[in-house]
């Protein structure tokens, strides 16, 4: 299963969420889930969906920015995996909870 990151606001001039998205197929469902992170989109190149490593365009706050988004594609794959091994479906829900559990969001 693929999942790829994105602008909320890819037009603007001011910072905005990335986020996370990926596609169920059984579910007819596209999951999005913001990574609580911001950035000018000028500073996110479009072909690698990740923030500009280099150049004069890089954002201060790249390096970090990048490190927590691939958290988020860490926790995925191992989700996945763990699926994987264990033989349960995994769905929207399953991981709408493990990343809630993963970056201590609460669900209030």
């Amino acid at each position: 299963m693929k999942h790829s990151f994105f602008l909320r606001k890819p037009k603007s001039d001011k910072k905005t969420l990335i986020l996370f998205t990926c596609y169920f197929k059984k579910e007819l469902k596209k999951f999005v889930y913001s990574t609580g992170e911001n950035i000018v989109p000028l500073h996110w190149s479009k072909e690698n969906k990740a923030p500009k490593m280099k150049g004069s365009v890089k954002d201060k706050d790249s390096t970090s920015i990048n490190m927590q988004i691939n958290r988020y594609s860490e926790a995925f794959e191992d989700l996945v995996n763990r699926c994987k091994i264990t033989g349960i479906q995994l769905t929207s829900d399953l991981l709408k909870s493990h990343f809630d559990d993963t970056f201590k969001k609460s669900s209030s």
